[in-house]
């Protein structure tokens, strides 16, 4: 217990940095290290110790001031990955506003899978209460893909202008079709509220059950539900049949991957675990890919009906998309 004779050994700082940037605690990280000695009175450092490391370490990084941070860890992240994009936008003051990054996986994802893309401004972890908004799409796997992110000081129509030119600009320029979350709320509104976004085939069919369901609850001059009435076309799918949406609807991509984010990103982080946080769901997420074609390499498909067509589509489409063909 003499100062003079206590130390944190290297291999010890190395799974304290890594129990730091994946959000283990302090406590948890000491146990572990505890039992990995085969007891705490093997270790060659006391509680106070390891918790002094932690906190100068976390000093260190805050002197930086989250701009600094930041920016130092995209330039880190270029120097690593030439085709990594990043943008930011700074206000009069030269204060960080909005960020947009992708890496050159994400563009690469984008090459194959960009038909449709989901976009989402709902989730807010983060302890500026930023919105974050990733752009969302849907592999051969039908799995979750992620195209791009950014986190956003607002949600003013300049803002967007900016951030999907960013995007378009990281992208080559090439355009998908957007899902955004307008729908995706109205959805919960009512069972019958529901059929009138998916339900329906027919235009004039839909119109009349629309007006039904106006009299029915009484709605015939809610303002809300005129103006979302006059842009139909954007959310009741039976405007959009003629479009491909990769079999999703709205935004279910997105809120799905709301929960996936309550996982890894925590209230409490700044910017800069933030982002390191967020790189270790994206590498969890390629890493699900990666276990599917596996699986799919390792599987073969059978037939329920053996006709000539069949054989020939199974080797062409994955498991899951030949199931839906």
């Amino acid at each position: 217990m003499l100062r003079s004779t206590r130390k944190i050994t290297l291999a010890q700082k190395a799974i304290a940095d890594n129990a730091e940037k994946f959000g283990i605690s302090i406590i948890q990280t000491i146990d572990f290290l505890s039992v990995q000695a085969g007891g705490c009175e093997n270790l060659d450092f006391l509680d106070v110790d390891y918790k002094n490391y932690i906190h100068s370490n976390r000093r260190r990084a805050l002197k930086k001031g989250d701009g600094r941070a930041v920016m130092e860890y995209f330039r880190n992240m270029q120097l690593k990955d030439p085709s990594y994009f990043y943008s930011i936008q700074l206000d009069d003051n030269d204060l960080i506003m909005n960020i947009f990054w992708a890496d050159a996986r994400s563009v690469v994802d984008y090459g194959h899978f960009s038909d449709v893309i989901c976009f989402d401004t709902t989730y807010r972890t983060n302890t500026y209460g930023r919105p974050f908004a990733p752009f969302i799409g849907v592999n051969h796997h039908k799995q979750t893909i992620i195209f791009g992110e950014a986190l956003l000081y607002d949600e003013t129509v300049d803002l967007f202008k900016w951030l999907f030119e960013t995007f378009l600009s990281a992208m080559s320029g090439k355009q998908p079709t957007i899902l955004t979350d307008q729908s995706a709320a109205m959805a919960k509104f009512a069972n019958d509220f529901g059929n009138c976004v998916y339900g329906y085939e027919d235009e004039d069919e839909w119109l009349f059950l629309w007006d039904n369901m106006l009299k029915k609850y009484n709605l015939m001059n809610n303002k809300w539900l005129d103006g979302i009435f006059d842009v139909k076309e954007k959310w009741a799918m039976v405007y959009g049949r003629h479009m491909f949406t990769a079999d999703m609807k709205s935004t279910q991509r997105s809120e799905s991957m709301n929960n996936v984010l309550k996982k890894y990103l925590k209230a409490k982080y700044n910017l800069l675990r933030f982002l390191e946080h967020y790189s270790k769901l994206l590498a969890d997420k390629r890493h699900q890919e990666l276990q599917a074609e596996f699986k799919m390499s390792q599987t073969t498909t059978i037939l329920k009906v053996d006709v000539e067509m069949l054989r020939h589509v199974v080797k062409l489409y994955t498991p899951e998309v030949f199931q839906m063909f």
